[in-house]
């Protein structure tokens, strides 16, 4: 294939997948906790046919910046306040959320508003459904009435790069990354609101868009004039 064919076509396949990174960022505008993905163009050379070609890729990184808090009038909302994840038990294994969207079931068991069931450091008893409303501290204890009930399960990781980003805000992590002590406080009567802002991903899509338009002519460019060096003399 022609050098400059493949460089385009690479090209135009590159700012289609960026495209959906920042279409799916801005599909989670309202999405708590949500995590942006950043997408880089990069360009490497290619071995193709026994010739060095230009290829262009996109690498797809996670920002995991925390995102504003907004304070509610909800008990049943939790956020973290720096470093660290809520864990829940998802139906293949434990999941991760800076959301802690929670509710109550008939039988005190908390869960994800999904209804994932909340993971527990310890627990000593069930919420009262039908009691007083239960406090959580900064630590992750639940209290209910003066007893304490139990601890959420906390969890943070050195690393963020082995993670996988999963819908909902989710993420999920290897069983054998290393886990650490989360930093991060709860805040009970809270949301955080996803690292995305509008106008910047705009404005990204907008340059992503004129890049595969410029590719785009590139590659019709080449084929035309493929056309005209192969029609046949007198046509």
């Amino acid at each position: 294939m022609n050098n400059g064919l493949y460089s385009a076509l690479s090209a135009m396949r590159a700012s289609e997948n960026a495209i959906e990174i920042v279409s799916h960022n801005l599909a989670n505008l309202t999405t708590p906790g949500f995590k942006r993905s950043n997408p880089t163009m990069e360009e490497f050379a290619v071995v193709l046919d026994g010739a060095v070609q230009q290829k262009t890729g996109v690498r797809q990184e996670v920002d995991y910046s925390q995102g504003p808090l907004d304070i509610v009038d909800d008990h049943m909302k939790l956020a973290m306040d720096g470093p660290g994840f809520f864990v829940f038990d998802g139906p293949t294994g434990e999941v991760l959320s800076r959301y802690g969207g929670l509710l109550v079931s008939q039988d005190g068991e908390l869960t994800s508003e999904e209804g994932l069931p909340v993971a527990w450091e310890s627990r000593s008893k069930p919420i009262d459904p039908y009691g007083p409303t239960f406090e959580v501290r900064d630590d992750g204890v639940v209290m209910q009435d003066g007893d304490e009930l139990g601890r959420l399960r906390l969890v943070d990781y050195a690393d963020y790069k082995s993670l996988e980003q999963l819908s909902e805000g989710y993420f999920r992590a290897p069983l054998d990354l290393e886990e650490i002590p989360a930093a991060g406080m709860v805040v009970q009567g809270a949301i955080e609101r996803p690292n995305v802002t509008g106008i910047s991903e705009l404005v990204e899509m907008v340059g992503y868009q004129r890049a595969y338009d410029i590719a785009s002519r590139s590659v019709a460019m080449i084929s035309e004039s493929y056309q005209r060096l192969n029609r046949p003399s007198g046509s």
